[in-house]
């Protein structure tokens, strides 16, 4: 449990520390890099072809820091975050289609909290003349406490 807590922490404060968590990361890799070249040197390669095959060896440079960014942060929350910057983008952009958008979401939400108001209050409300009362003209309750023929 405290293994999962750790890791869920770690990843929340990597969301917030992205840029120096990326400036380390390039400069890990830059000095791996710089491993494997001089390796190849040592080895007799040319500088030029000592770097070409460090990078061959290596990989994707760009994918593995793609990799690490994910693995280290919260990839669906980056997600959203861009899927909002987005549409913020595109709702100014179109500021028409924006206003009737909001319009048309005011008015379904209005019209959906009426009519539950309306079926609530009339069918799933019992009406005060239904409830069952006693001879003394008192609620008869139910073995729970509860009235009968309430809810």
């Amino acid at each position: 449990m405290t293994d999962r807590l750790r890791r869920a922490l770690n990843r929340l404060r990597a969301f917030f520390r992205k840029e120096p968590l990326d400036q380390e990361l390039d400069a890990e890799m830059a000095s791996h890099l710089e491993f494997a070249i001089e390796e190849n040197l040592q080895r007799g390669l040319s500088p030029e072809e000592a770097r070409r095959q460090a990078l061959v060896s290596f990989g994707g440079v760009e994918q593995a820091k793609e990799q690490h960014r994910e693995a280290r942060g919260l990839p669906a929350l980056d997600d959203l975050l861009q899927d909002i910057r987005f549409a913020i983008r595109q709702l100014r952009k179109h500021p028409g289609f924006a206003g009737t958008a909001i319009l048309i979401l005011a008015l379904g939400i209005g019209a959906s909290v009426a009519i539950f108001g309306f079926v609530d209050a009339a069918l799933l409300e019992p009406h005060p003349q239904n409830r069952r009362r006693s001879r003394r003209g008192q609620p008869v309750l139910a073995q729970d406490g509860s009235e009968s023929g309430g809810r």
